[in-house]
């Protein structure tokens, strides 16, 4: 099967005999089933609805706050075949924070639905047009373009496709870039790592705004031509019913999901499921392996940068506590905070900040416009990452350098320096996705 090189591709003439005209059910969504087709369809006439509302000049960008539905998949889609980029707008930020998130990211569009509302009543959006999907002014505007067939031939794998927030944990978030071609390949990467195939269905229960679900579950579908299948809201109690009524072989997984899951009442028949496989981060050891003993399912950790060009991968004979090595052609070492010596992951991993050279496939992130004025006594806001271009370098060294202070990166190495872990960045992390589980879980409580 040829793999596209760009997500605009998986729509255009070298995929087309694939979701265009087939009409095997491929996206579901509650009790809704959508095939190949009808998302292809839908995704086409959205991009030409796209083209028509951008303002000439502005950015091609539009900012998406849904929860998980089939709109969600369908406008990515959309963006992809007119090449504009989307910016996944987290609900849990209020406020004032929100705002910042659309205007930073100049989006024009920003498409939601009613029940986000509530979350924009009183901010101040100029020049932005906002979509709500579950109305009948929405069906309305869309329904013009339902004719509209895909055509992605104005646009190249190097068209920007994503603006992924970070976490924040140094300071506001920042926005990482991810191109068509990114995202294709991350996609190609992993189909072909877990084997997926057209009758597969990946069932997507993270939420959408976050890297995790869109380039680790949605993405390896799209380019593979499998089945999607899409809960509102994460739910650790029906988890597994989710996986057997949509008979989903692949999952994706972040924080605390996991742990979440377990904690679920046992049933004698939790190993009857279809799953083969589950990707993700910071399940942890013992948590990976009741997973297994209780439902059969190998878990696989990953780790990489927003920005691309830095991963790290759980490969065979990797000692218990560690999370991998440096993915083939990544430059990844680890600085260590104290010496500020350089380490190459592919030897000996030390606990410090994960640092990666610049390559081709970093992408810079989108920097907040700079403040001419400050406070008097006001500090300068940190920033996350930055480029080193011509200032000496750990070792004395002047080569270009990217160094990475979040906190997911500074555990990179955690476990097989035989150190203690550097912990220093694990608070603020757990609080994050406690309280991004508090706003999209459906479950009141874990059961």
């Amino acid at each position: 099967m040829v793999r596209p090189d760009g997500v605009h591709e998986a729509y255009g003439r070298t995929a087309r005999r694939r979701p265009w005209g087939d009409h095997r059910p491929g996206l579901w969504f509650a009790d809704e089933a959508l095939t190949h087709h009808e998302v292809a369809a839908g995704a086409a006439a959205r991009a030409a609805l796209l083209a028509d509302l951008l303002p000439p000049g502005a950015e091609p960008h539009l900012g998406v706050l849904l929860d998980n539905t089939p709109e969600y998949p369908l406008w990515l889609s959309a963006a992809a075949l007119a090449g504009a980029a989307v910016a996944g707008i987290n609900p849990t930020r209020r406020g004032p924070e929100l705002a910042r998130d659309i205007l930073h990211t100049e989006c024009r569009i920003l498409v939601t639905e009613r029940a986000h509302l509530p979350l924009l009543d009183g901010l101040r959006l100029p020049g932005v047009r906002i979509l709500v999907t579950d109305t009948e002014e929405y069906a309305a505007l869309v329904a013009p373009y339902a004719g509209a067939e895909p055509d992605p031939s104005g646009t190249t794998p190097s068209h920007r496709l994503l603006l992924s927030f970070t976490s924040g944990s140094t300071g506001a978030p920042k926005t990482a870039i991810c191109s068509q071609g990114r995202l294709a390949a991350a996609g190609r990467a992993l189909a072909d790592r877990f084997g997926v195939a057209r009758d597969d269905v990946h069932n997507v229960c993270m939420p959408m705004f976050h890297g995790n679900a869109v380039i680790a579950d949605w993405a390896p579908a799209l380019v593979a031509g499998a089945g999607v299948a899409l809960r509102r809201r994460f739910s650790a109690s029906r988890f597994l019913d989710d996986v057997r009524a949509y008979g989903a072989t692949y999952f994706t997984y972040a924080g605390r999901a996991v742990s979440y899951v377990l904690a679920t009442e046992p049933r004698p028949d939790d190993h009857d499921n279809p799953l083969r496989t589950g990707f993700g981060t910071e399940a942890g050891a013992v948590d990976a392996a009741a997973f297994e003993r209780r439902f059969g399912v190998r878990l696989v950790e990953g780790y990489g940068s927003s920005e691309g060009g830095a991963a790290i991968q759980r490969t065979p004979g990797t000692p218990p506590g560690a999370i991998g090595r440096a993915a083939p052609g990544d430059d990844l070492a680890v600085v260590r905070p104290a010496q500020r010596c350089r380490t190459r992951l592919d030897h000996r991993p030390v606990h410090g900040r994960a640092a990666a050279r610049g390559g081709p496939r970093r992408r810079a992130r989108r920097r907040r416009p700079r403040r001419r004025h400050r406070p008097h006594g006001a500090r300068r806001p940190a920033r996350r990452s930055r480029w080193d271009a011509d200032r000496p370098q750990p070792g004395g060294r002047p080569d270009r350098y990217w160094r990475t202070c979040g906190a997911e990166s500074r555990t990179a190495a955690g476990g097989w320096g035989g150190e203690a872990p550097d912990t220093r960045g694990e608070a603020a992390r757990v609080r994050r996705w406690r309280g991004m589980f508090r706003a999209f879980r459906e479950d009141a409580s874990p059961s």
